[in-house]
């Protein structure tokens, strides 16, 4: 008799207890339930607080994990969903899961470049474009690294460009951004750019021609006067090549005046040629 009088109490402390849980506790029951697989009763969870706390600043976060659930699920149409949730959401709300232990420090802009795969994906080349575009301005807010890390970093992102749009059809557009996307160094060797540049041009260019445009090109090299970059001791400016079409920046040092502004070695036309002619983008287009 005691036992059926104190099971109605028990249910009501237990259903009294679940209904008190924060929207945190709901959030924290969410993600340990996908970390063990339990991808419904995460989702539960998660919906409950998009239902019953729509205003919360949890809700982009929240987006974010049931779209990664989602995406996990191969349901790829409902996980774009949920990550243009995030993405549209307010800069404030981005603010505050910025300092939330729970999400990655950049939402918007993990967001924006899980969108870019997923719609490449799909075939759906301009939208990867455009979300890899918004994670790489918009929302980038934070460079990772410095120096090898940096550079490593931002040939990864043009190389990624170019493979998109080169799955599109659009190889000018993939030309450009291997030849434009960074400024190369007169003395450095091949790269992961020049490599992924002389596939193009072997699969979509008349090599016959290119050789004869590079060495063209080479011949009528101009400095770019308006760009310096100062180290501790050298002033460096751009040696400027046209080629297919596209301004091609090259690094130069200029006279050694230990940080004072110098003008670059402009009588020595000669010299300037033959170090044009040892860098890895002529080598590889003269090996084509």
């Amino acid at each position: 008799m005691i036992r059926i009088l104190l099971l109605p109490l028990l249910i009501f402390g237990v259903c009294r207890g679940y209904c008190q849980m924060t929207p945190q506790d709901y959030f924290m029951k969410g993600r340990n339930e996908r970390e063990m697989g339990h991808n419904s009763a995460a989702l539960a969870a998660f919906r409950y607080i998009l239902q019953k706390h729509p205003t919360s600043p949890l809700c982009p976060g929240v987006h974010y994990y049931i779209a990664g659930i989602y995406a996990d699920e191969k349901k790829n149409v409902d996980a774009i969903k949920e990550y243009r949730m995030v993405v549209a959401d307010t800069a404030e709300d981005a603010i505050i899961l910025s300092q939330n232990s729970f999400f990655p420090p950049d939402l918007k802009h993990s967001s924006a470049d899980i969108l870019s795969s997923l719609y490449e994906q799909m075939g759906m080349y301009d939208s990867a474009l455009y979300f890899l575009g918004l994670s790489d301005t918009v929302f980038r807010t934070q460079i990772w690294g410095c120096g090898n890390a940096a550079d490593g970093e931002e040939t990864f992102k043009l190389l990624r460009y170019a493979k998109i749009q080169e799955e599109g059809s659009r190889i000018k557009d993939a030309e450009q951004t291997l030849l434009t996307g960074k400024v190369f160094c007169l003395n450095s060797g091949s790269n992961d750019l020049i490599t992924k540049l002389s596939e193009l041009l072997k699969k979509y260019e008349d090599r016959r021609a290119l050789k004869s445009e590079i060495d063209k090109a080479v011949k009528h090299f101009y400095f770019d006067t308006g760009t310096y970059r100062y180290s501790t001791k050298d002033t460096f400016v751009h040696c400027c090549i046209n080629f297919l079409g596209q301004k091609v920046k090259f690094e130069y040092k200029g006279l050694n005046l230990w940080g004072k502004c110098a003008q670059p070695l402009y009588s020595d036309r000669t010299h300037l040629i033959a170090l044009l002619k040892e860098t890895a983008l002529y080598v590889m287009v003269k090996e084509l």
